[in-house]
């Protein structure tokens, strides 16, 4: 009995519930303050912060659509670094994705799209991200 309890503690232990499914090359998303882990990359990307969102809402016509840009922290191997990505590079002039160590990253997205006729809590911000191993 103490033998069947000592596999099971060591196999809970062994599945860590904060790394990510998703291989490389796939889309995730992030809320705002949250971290997501590459396990067996030994990778965490931590969505910061949205400095500037000036997206012109859904369901006004404006002049140009804006832009969202985001911060992330991102940890490879122990080492931090931060990372800031834009939806539109040429008017921010930071880019869309970047490599950070042995990694690309390329913004996606950034959601909930804004509207006039809904008030968004900055608690429900997501980013989509697609992580990618770089080419050398």
């Amino acid at each position: 009995m103490l033998f069947l309890l000592s596999v099971s503690l060591f196999f809970s232990c062994v599945q860590d519930p904060d790394c990510v499914d998703a291989a490389m090359g796939e889309e995730i998303s992030i809320q705002v303050f949250d971290t997501v882990n590459y396990c067996s990359e030994n990778l965490s990307i931590t969505f910061n912060a949205y400095p500037n969102e000036s997206r012109c809402p859904s369901d006004v016509t404006c002049i140009w659509a804006g832009f969202v840009e985001v911060e992330l922290l991102i940890n490879q191997k122990g080492k931090e670094s931060v990372l800031k990505l834009s939806t539109e590079p040429n008017v921010s002039g930071l880019p869309v994705q970047a490599k950070v160590g042995d990694y690309a990253i390329k913004l996606i997205d950034v959601t909930p799209y804004p509207a006039t006729n809904i008030r968004i809590d900055p608690d429900q911000f997501r980013v989509v991200l697609l992580v990618e191993k770089a080419s050398s």
